[in-house]
């Protein structure tokens, strides 16, 4: 059986289901198989062409990627690559930090070719975000990173900040080595030097490492990718956790751990932390690329992935890696394509953007992408009273009714792609209605919100 009919026989399957969904008057046999739609859907979210999907996102009444949703969840824009007018040849992967004390994050990479710092400085006004273009950074000394693995964190406790960074594989392969630049000056004026030791961990193949303090003991441990060093094309990737013991990481890794998962035949894969859903505590993104298909046809696949913190801050378990998170998709072609995700908030409006160093293997040139967190979507799904909310008529023409069972106080309406279409305030009422008169053809989405409540409704035009 072909790939492609493959997939067609579960759009069969998701149809199916989605009927019977509908027919159901059981309450229980309608959770069965909301569970079963649910799996089925995330399964093609990344695999199949996004559009041939939006019709099964929604069932009558029901939004039904609610564990997509289940934390406070962001709208990430469409990528920018003009802020960031920077391009490299061969992979970088991004870091941002504040290393001249002057209060914006600038942003700091690996030039490939010369293995030497690169530093794009963030020159923003009170009204503009800016960047520099990218120049050596007189911090470090040209050649200083082979791998061009790093993370940047106070990791002396002692105020300012230092660099971790990936040397390779020690001891017939069983073992990985870090070094590290101890920063000798102060706040605003910083002064590197190479630290004493080394730091030596268990495992096989090369480390993206992030510097984080995941499980808020007040000291950084070490999380990261690690991949195997094999060229069979099978899944070589896994994430590995080395905890901060009074300055000692480890020494057992730790793979898939506290249920961070890496599923599929994935070859690449990178990661990034931060509160994405603002519960306080972190939460993990990834960006997993692999093949995807049979031994007669096998495509590249790309995707991110959200790892909730399901746990508490000071003892973190995440749930099962949710793909293609708020808004957040990989490009959907043919080419091999890399991103390299980082998650901070670059335009100071305190919630976490996106930035991406994304890499074609096919002409190993990549840009850096500012992707831009609007604004908080969703409440907690324990919130929304989905069932209750009633648009009409879809498509619409002129006016878009809607009907809830809560004061609806704000609508916004978004395209597929997540980009900020329309906004009606000061509504105030249980029944508005929308005028679309100036709403170009297409398919929408949007969000409701009033009274601590909030659903999404979708619709076409």
């Amino acid at each position: 059986m072909s790939h492609r009919k493959a997939f067609a026989r579960k759009l069969r399957q998701l149809s199916n289901l989605r009927k019977k969904i509908v027919r159901t008057n059981s309450l229980g046999l309608r959770q069965k198989l909301l569970k079963r739609y649910q799996a089925l859907l995330q399964f093609l979210l990344h695999r199949i062409a996004y559009r041939k999907l939006m019709r099964y996102l929604v069932i009558p009444g029901l939004f039904v990627m609610q564990e997509a949703m289940e934390a406070g969840a962001q709208n990430f824009l469409l990528p920018d690559s003009m802020l960031i007018n920077n391009s490299a040849i061969g992979v970088a992967r991004p870091v941002t930090a504040d290393l001249d004390g002057d209060g914006d994050l600038d942003i700091y990479y690996v030039d490939s070719e010369t293995e030497g710092m690169r530093f794009i400085e963030n020159v923003s006004t009170d009204t503009d975000l800016q960047f520099a273009d990218a120049a050596p950074s007189p911090l470090f000394p040209e050649g200083s990173f082979n791998y061009g693995s790093f993370s940047i964190g106070d990791m002396d406790d002692d105020g300012d900040l230092d660099v971790l960074f990936f040397v390779g594989s020690y001891d017939d392969g069983t073992q990985i080595l870090f070094s590290t630049f101890e920063n000798t000056g102060t706040i605003d004026s910083p002064e590197f030097i190479p630290g004493d030791q080394p730091i030596v961990l268990q495992g096989t193949g090369v480390m993206s490492p992030s510097l984080v303090d995941l499980d808020a003991d007040g000291d950084l441990d070490i999380l990261g990718t690690l991949a195997r060093e094999t060229y069979d094309r099978e899944s070589n990737v896994s994430i590995v956790y080395y905890e901060n013991q009074s300055g000692i990481y480890g020494p057992e890794q730790k793979q898939a751990p506290l249920n961070l998962k890496v599923e599929g035949n994935v070859m690449i894969g990178n990661l990034t932390v931060g509160d994405v859903d603002e519960d306080g505590d972190l939460d993990v993104l990834s960006f997993l690329q692999g093949l995807d298909g049979n031994e007669v046809i096998q495509e590249y696949f790309q995707v991110y992935n959200y790892h909730e913190n399901t746990g508490t801050a000071t003892e973190p378990l995440f749930a099962d890696p949710v793909a293609s998170p708020f808004g957040l998709f990989a490009p959907r072609i043919s080419i091999e394509i890399i991103d390299f995700p980082h998650l901070a908030d670059l335009d100071s409006d305190d919630d976490l953007d996106v930035l991406a160093y994304r890499y074609n293997l096919s002409n190993e040139v990549g840009q850096f992408l500012f992707i831009e967190n609007s604004d908080s979507l969703m409440t907690s799904i324990s919130d929304i009273d989905l069932p209750k909310l009633l648009t009409y008529p879809n498509p619409v023409k002129d006016l878009l009714h809607i009907e809830s069972d809560f004061l609806i106080e704000r609508v916004t309406l978004y395209s597929t792609s997540g980009r900020k279409i329309k906004e009606y305030t000061n509504l105030f009422g249980q029944t508005p209605q929308l005028p679309m008169h100036d709403l170009p053809s297409g398919s929408y989405f949007g969000i409701v919100k009033g009274e601590k409540k909030a659903a999404r409704i979708h619709f076409a035009k």
